[in-house]
């Protein structure tokens, strides 16, 4: 989970009287001393908490959020991973790709020690990519090719130059289902066990899902999912697909109703 949280930030849902349903990344979440200090006790730096390296709530944090009996804690799959699809080399890191958000780097590793692509890794292949829960099956680059394009001497570099194709493998077809199953099965026994919750709910990342996850959520026994940003009704209706729940746009926040919000057409 994303954000700036920690314990006592359910302090508004008990001034207002709201519940809430937040969608954890447990791959993300670090151990901690302590929960951090929030809004309700003194200034708090949250834009500067929003652009660390490590933006997420800690373990401390999302626990007392969970016990505090206003915040039910769901998944948002394990690692929240974005993959390469493709072996075209479409550009290469440059310093453009310290301003991409965080969760939209390409994970590289290629086994459960996540590593994902960094801004420091100067001149690294990037390749198309779509969401781990796509039904886009995964290219893993050879990483000695991939060394042989980074820059080591600090040389800042263009981020397109460069055509061409990239060595390397992809998944077979058990391979990815293995994948998507343990994102799921993974996130939901992690949060239950840390939590001592229940968790049978998920939001899928991006909105982004495919006929493998669609089969995996039933095999795993969740029982919904939302994960539908396509054009439409913005709304969860009678008779809609359970695992295919519409998930609002987030340019919707700004046509709340309020003052100083912005109208738009999506």
């Amino acid at each position: 989970m994303p954000g700036r949280v920690s314990g006592s930030s359910s302090a508004p849902c008990s001034k207002y009287g709201l519940r809430a349903v937040t969608y954890a990344i447990p791959a993300r979440i670090d151990e901690a001393p302590l929960v951090r200090p929030t809004s309700d006790e003194g200034p708090v730096d949250a834009v500067g908490a929003d652009r660390a390296d490590r933006p997420f709530v800690t373990w401390p944090e999302l626990k007392a959020l969970s016990a505090s009996g206003l915040v039910d804690v769901q998944s948002h799959t394990w690692s929240h991973s974005m993959i390469f699809c493709g072996d075209d080399v479409i550009g290469r890191v440059s310093a453009q790709l310290a301003s991409e958000p965080m969760l939209n780097r390409p994970r590289i590793d290629a086994g459960r020690t996540l590593e994902f692509v960094t801004p420091d890794r100067v001149g690294f292949p990037l390749l198309h990519r779509r969401s781990r829960m796509s039904d886009a099956r995964r290219f893993f680059p050879d990483p000695d090719a991939c060394a042989r394009l980074e820059v080591s001497d600090g040389t800042q570099i263009d981020a397109t130059p460069f055509a061409g194709k990239i060595r390397g493998r992809w998944e077979s077809a058990d391979e990815q289902v293995h994948a998507i199953e343990a994102e799921l099965a993974e996130s939901r026994d992690v949060l239950q066990s840390r939590l001592g919750t229940v968790v049978r709910h998920i939001c899928l990342p991006w909105g982004v899902s495919g006929s493998i996850t669609r089969r995996a959520l039933e095999r795993t026994g969740f029982l919904s999912a939302f994960a539908n940003k396509l054009s439409g009704r913005f709304a969860v209706g009678p008779g809609d697909d359970r695992y295919f729940l519409k998930r609002l746009n987030e340019r919707h926040l700004f046509a709340l109703p309020g003052r100083g919000r912005k109208v738009i057409i999506v």
